[in-house]
């Protein structure tokens, strides 16, 4: 008799777990906060504070952030992010791009947007959020 009571709600366990897990992948969006540059022509660094919405009734685990970083439609650099960002049910939690600048070239079209105050910023890349692999297509107006 215990059998049958354990297998109906094992299968609903399992089922509630992967409806989460489905609804965190429709609803987790990204946003671009705010894009730091440093202007030191040594030593470019570029930032970019995303914040991770999420408007779900659960946790959401994000990891393993890999993205490409585009100036103007021109890739600038690549950033990534490893360590773990938890996002709590029905909020919204930043987190921190530090983006390893390609080539001097790159470095002077970023100085351009910067000093004129225009253009767009866009991240394109992927994330995972509880484990499952989410893609990440932003963009920002300077």
């Amino acid at each position: 008799m215990i059998n049958k009571i354990v297998l109906p709600v094992a299968i609903l366990l399992v089922v509630n777990y992967l409806a989460k897990k489905f609804l965190l992948y429709q609803k987790v969006t990204f946003k671009i906060k705010k894009v730091n540059f440093n202007n030191n022509i040594l030593n470019p660094k570029l930032s970019i504070v995303v914040t991770a919405f999420n408007p779900t009734n659960a946790t959401a685990k994000i990891n393993n952030l890999i993205c490409d970083i585009f100036v103007n439609n021109k890739k600038v650099g690549v950033a990534t992010n490893d360590y773990e960002i938890v996002v709590n049910k029905n909020s919204s939690d930043d987190l921190v791009l530090n983006v390893s600048i390609l080539p001097i070239t790159t470095i002077f079209s970023i100085f351009e947007i910067f000093k004129d105050y225009g253009g767009e910023i866009k991240i394109t890349g992927s994330t995972e959020v509880d484990g499952i692999k989410l893609p990440i297509d932003v963009n920002y107006q300077i």
